[in-house]
């Protein structure tokens, strides 16, 4: 309930401010977490049209198409992959593009692009647990355990951090 209180939220927002590219990208992560995912596509294509060089609509959105891919929608990882190069042509600074991309990398078995990928996450300002953990499961696939070992105790950090917090 309280992810269809902050669609609601966020479709006020974008009414009050239609020409605000945050609140549009707002919505539209609200509407995914919500499950209301058709809306949520509707939501960041008219984002990408209103707002052509906005990185942060072109992120959000790949990160949704990355999810429906790993939901079964096979040809949504091809879409997944140019938006997000999309958004780091805009904008290189942004780790997220470079996690999910390294997340469909290691999915296709290619480990060393992964592991190239996660790296620059990292070396961007991402520290949390799912980054640890997918640079891990690259790492063993590499054989290099030691330097898997040392994330998958990244990970277990940040996820007594996050417990510990809520």
């Amino acid at each position: 309930q309280q992810n269809l209180a902050a669609v609601g939220a966020y479709q006020r927002a974008v009414t009050l401010s239609p020409d605000s590219p945050e609140a549009n990208v707002g919505l539209g992560i609200a509407q995914t977490n919500a499950g209301l995912t058709a809306k949520a596509v509707v939501t960041f294509q008219d984002g990408l049209r209103r707002f052509p060089r906005d990185a942060t609509h072109r992120q959000a959105y790949g990160v949704l198409l990355v999810k429906l891919f790993e939901t079964g929608k096979a040809s949504a990882a091809s879409e997944a992959t140019a938006m997000l190069e999309s958004a780091l042509a805009i904008d290189s600074s942004l780790a997220e593009p470079h996690y999910q991309l390294g997340a469909l990398a290691l999915e296709r078995g290619d480990a060393h692009g992964a592991e190239a990928r996660f790296a620059t996450a990292a070396s961007l300002g991402l520290d949390d647990t799912r980054l640890h953990y997918a640079w891990a499961r690259t790492l063993r696939r590499l054989d290099r355990a030691a330097e898997a070992d040392a994330h998958l105790q990244l990970f277990r950090l940040r996820k007594a951090a996050v417990e510990a917090a809520q």
